[in-house]
């Protein structure tokens, strides 16, 4: 359906070119080129947490981990370094809030969102 509105323009034509004015508009179900990402390569539980934080990575990438974790307004409240695949970290020093946990390598940042509750 095309309509003499400016803001309405329904059509649909598979395998087909709509031009519109000066633009074209294609069927086009190509790749964007992004890369996406299907899942995490660290994982943290349990989540809320009061005392004991457990991480782990789902693939050894080899080499240090740097864990950042920062409170909701953005300051730096722990950090560690770490070279294992799974690790225990004692949050318990932290108060009840929102936190992000930041994991950072040479090659990738991987943020993930944590709950402490007392």
């Amino acid at each position: 359906m095309l309509s003499s509105s400016l803001l309405s323009f329904n059509y649909y034509a598979p395998n087909l070119s709509v031009y519109l004015d000066d633009f074209k508009i294609e069927n086009y179900s190509g790749s964007t080129g992004l890369k996406t990402i299907d899942e995490n390569s660290y994982i943290i539980y349990p989540n809320p947490v009061s005392r004991s934080l457990y991480f782990r990575q789902n693939y050894l990438s080899g080499g240090e981990v740097n864990i950042e974790i920062y409170d909701a307004l953005g300051a730096l409240v722990h950090t560690e370094t770490i070279s294992h695949a799974q690790q225990e970290m004692n949050v318990d020093n932290l108060k009840t809030g929102l936190y992000q946990v930041v994991f950072r390598t040479l090659n990738k940042i991987e943020k993930h969102k944590l709950v402490i509750q007392k």
